[in-house]
């Protein structure tokens, strides 16, 4: 996957042909990654009985490259191949088979930051197995790697 010509996004459809299709756009800015935060906050606080909020969940527990935000008195965190392409949802989401490796690098972009290891970043690492037990989930990182979290930022409202 990478730009096409016109410097849209291409993607994999679902039989991992390349697609030019604009829900593959990359967050370029700030703005679009809290649109991503706010929605996935919405999901979050809703219903626990909506399909969305085990949607949710699952992206939680199958997620290995976090972004932390604060929100209230506690740290939520999201999962980056979710708020990496600008003006997603549920729907969109799982539509598409995403990369993670191409949103982590625009995140870093648009952050000015890198990733880092939870063995480097072990208060982000407590945290999240906090917020994980909040939410009744057991972390299950794919593909044995390590989880990864940028410095955590505050969601405005």
């Amino acid at each position: 996957m990478g730009l096409a010509p016109n410097n849209q996004q291409v993607g994999l459809g679902p039989n991992n042909e390349a697609v030019n299709d604009p829900h593959f756009a990359l967050v370029t800015g700030l703005e679009q990654i809290l649109e991503n935060l706010r929605y996935l906050e919405g999901i979050r606080c809703g219903d626990p009985n909506s399909p969305h909020w085990g949607w949710y969940r699952d992206r939680i527990e199958q997620g290995i490259c976090f972004l932390p935000y604060q929100t209230g008195p506690a740290l939520a965190f999201a999962p980056s191949r979710f708020i990496g392409y600008a003006g997603n949802t549920f729907e969109v989401h799982n539509a598409r088979a995403l990369n993670g490796t191409l949103t982590n690098q625009a995140i870093s972009r648009v952050l000015g930051a890198q990733l880092t290891p939870a063995w480097q970043a072990q208060g982000l690492e407590h945290s999240f197995r906090t917020f994980c037990r909040d939410l009744d989930v057991t972390p299950a990182p794919a593909f044995g790697a390590k989880r990864r979290y940028w410095s955590a930022i505050e969601l405005p409202q």
